[in-house]
């Protein structure tokens, strides 16, 4: 049974990340900043679950500090991208924040820090030094960045891939690997990388994006695929990269790190997918919908009754209609029922998606054929059986807990085969690698890679 306190403090964290995520409401922030404050200092938090919440809400309060402090905008989201944390555990090493900014601020800084409960900067650094591996550096995403070059390479006689790089010309290359299939690339998905940093190559794969001909299914399978991340990787000039991807990105990257292993120098996975019948099945036949049935009505409804046992199969038939009215209806369903499960908390402007036509098509057709093919894996376990070849590999996998499209259970064997790998479950996310727990996770595992590399270069 809760106790009362931390029945107000799981209410107060609700509020606040409500009014963070959904509309920055500053008569919430300051009501139940104030309570927060008062409880948090009242209370001992000696059992965990207590604990937990009483850092969250710090958390949370120490964010909405810093945008409410009076300072300059380019300030106030400099603090709050350092600072934010919206995980269980908390540690952070600010003295670079506090190098770089006015005496006022770091006044108002310290006081907040300090009302809150965290520790000096002074502290925070001796307790950094300690070694404790249960202990995060957990940051935010970078600010958006624009290419510095973008092409189109040619990589079949029907199909043209679009690339980009953005960052540090002269950085640690990494590419990032999109989902779906045909889910194609995004400017957000730049902000992964710390830009001095990385070198950062993305593309949009065969059918999919700005890639041309759209929605194409014709010579588009895993292995023609992993041919365009090497004649990519060629074409650029780079002896070898680091490669991050999420969802069907997690796939193709297990899928191309374990047929070119000595071209890959880290690995960051995402929603983990490999692509076998039971998570097909899961997601497609009715298993997710006990979850989400108001979401899966409309997709199961485009389907007749008499074609219900097998829903991929049936969509199939309708993405490859003659009629392309018809495809455009299956895929606008098929395209939001994703959309739909893709996020802890729902995302409007996710679920509008699936009422674009062109991105729905693309989506749809090349997700459902990659399906229907079964990944164009010689067996269903596949990219577990050939684990092996890529243990060496410094590797993190990052889960949501919550994640329906792609539910822990294939993360938790890939952790099983490959323990080596860090293992990173975020406890309030779905799938979605723009919800702020696993974006964190994601940016510090590429830190980490990031660190290594510093380490290692000669």
């Amino acid at each position: 049974m809760a106790t009362n306190v931390e029945a107000k403090l799981w209410a107060i964290k609700d509020g606040l990340l409500l009014a963070w995520q959904v509309n920055f409401n500053n008569i919430v922030i300051e009501s139940d900043s104030e309570i927060a404050l008062k409880l948090i200092e009242n209370e001992n938090a000696n059992n965990i679950a207590l604990s937990t919440l009483v850092n969250d809400c710090r958390c949370l309060l120490l964010k909405f500090a810093v945008v409410t402090l009076n300072l300059t905008f380019k300030e106030g989201n400099q603090c709050a991208d350092k600072l934010a944390c919206l995980g269980s555990s908390f540690q952070q090493d600010y003295s670079d924040t506090f190098s770089n900014c006015n005496l006022l601020w770091k006044k108002k800084l310290s006081l907040w820090v300090q009302r809150v409960g965290y520790k000096t900067e002074t502290q925070l650094s001796d307790k950094m030094e300690s070694g404790n591996p249960t202990e995060q550096l957990i940051r935010n995403l970078y600010p958006p960045i624009e290419p510095y070059s973008t092409g189109f390479l040619k990589v079949s006689d029907v199909h043209t891939i679009y690339w980009e790089q953005s960052g540090n010309p002269d950085g640690h290359p990494v590419v990032f690997l999109h989902g779906g299939p045909g889910g194609g690339t995004s400017p957000s998905n730049r902000r992964f990388f710390d830009p001095e940093f990385y070198r950062i190559i993305l593309f949009d794969q065969r059918g999919a994006g700005k890639s041309t001909p759209h929605a194409c299914l014709e010579n588009n399978t895993t292995w023609d695929l992993i041919d365009d991340i090497e004649k990519l990787r060629e074409h650029l000039k780079i002896p070898e990269w680091q490669v991050f991807g999420g969802s069907w990105g997690s796939t193709l990257a297990l899928a191309y790190s374990e047929s070119h292993p000595d071209k890959v120098t880290g690995l960051v996975l995402r929603g983990i997918f490999l692509l076998r019948k039971k998570e097909i099945d899961w997601f497609y036949e009715g298993g997710a919908a006990a979850i989400y049935p108001d979401a899966w009505e409309p997709f199961r409804d485009l389907i007749p009754e008499k074609e219900r046992e097998s829903f991929v199969t049936a969509y199939h038939r309708r993405l490859n209609s003659e009629d392309l009215e018809i495809q455009y209806a299956a895929a606008r369903a098929w395209t939001k029922w994703e959309m739909m499960t893709a996020h802890l908390l729902p995302n409007d402007e996710n679920i509008k998606r699936g009422d674009d036509d062109y991105f729905s098509l693309a989506f749809a057709r090349i997700e459902n054929h990659y399906f229907v093919n079964k990944g164009f894996f010689p067996s269903d376990s596949f990219l577990l059986d050939n684990v092996d070849k890529i243990r060496h590999i410094n590797t993190t996998i990052v889960q949501g807990r919550y994640d329906v499209c792609c539910p822990m259970m294939s993360a938790w064997d890939l952790h099983k085969a490959f323990p080596e790998a860090d293992f990173k479950v975020v406890p309030n996310a779905g799938h979605s690698a723009n919800e702020p727990g696993i974006a964190a996770e994601l940016v510090a595992a590429n830190e980490k890679l990031k660190s290594l590399a510093k380490k290692n270069k000669p």
